[in-house]
């Protein structure tokens, strides 16, 4: 019950920061007049929450694959930039068939793929940040803590 506590804690983290970045960059835009007025801050708002919900989903599977390749290894030992680099594969692959599946789910067909692969960028950058700076942070919070060394590896039980 820890680990699904600890993968849920993971995925609403990345879910809210998969979400800051296109309100931010949204309003930011609309701000300077990038954006027209035709477009609302209902459309902005309503693309920052799908955002959201991808980067739930990635957290997800991100943090549940993490737990089963980094089982009972301390935190210190990892590489920041390789588990960075390895989040960005995984979400650049797991977001698009999330994405066909959820097309199948509720329209019943597949969409052509050069559509979704090309979210493949954007997911694989964004869950590369997430993974690295997460870790980074939690490393960082480690060292500064003086009762880390019983909680500082992964947990094993699921």
């Amino acid at each position: 019950m820890r680990r699904v506590r600890a993968v849920f804690r993971n995925a609403v983290i990345w879910g809210a920061g998969w979400a800051a970045v296109p309100a931010t960059v949204f309003t930011v835009l609309r701000l300077i007049g990038v954006v027209p007025a035709s477009v609302s801050w209902h459309d902005g708002l309503g693309l920052a929450a799908r955002f959201g919900i991808v980067g739930f989903v990635a957290g997800v599977v991100f943090s549940t694959v993490v737990g089963v390749a980094y089982r009972g290894r301390r935190l210190a030992e990892i590489n920041w930039v390789k588990f960075g680099l390895a989040g960005g594969a995984i979400t650049a692959v797991a977001v698009p068939l999330f994405l066909q599946m959820m097309n199948l789910l509720t329209d019943g067909h597949f969409i052509p793929w050069h559509l979704v692969l090309d979210d493949s960028l954007w997911t694989g950058a964004l869950g590369a940040v997430a993974a690295g700076g997460s870790l980074k942070v939690a490393q960082r919070s480690l060292a500064a803590s003086p009762e880390s060394k019983e909680t500082d590896r992964i947990e094993s039980d699921a």
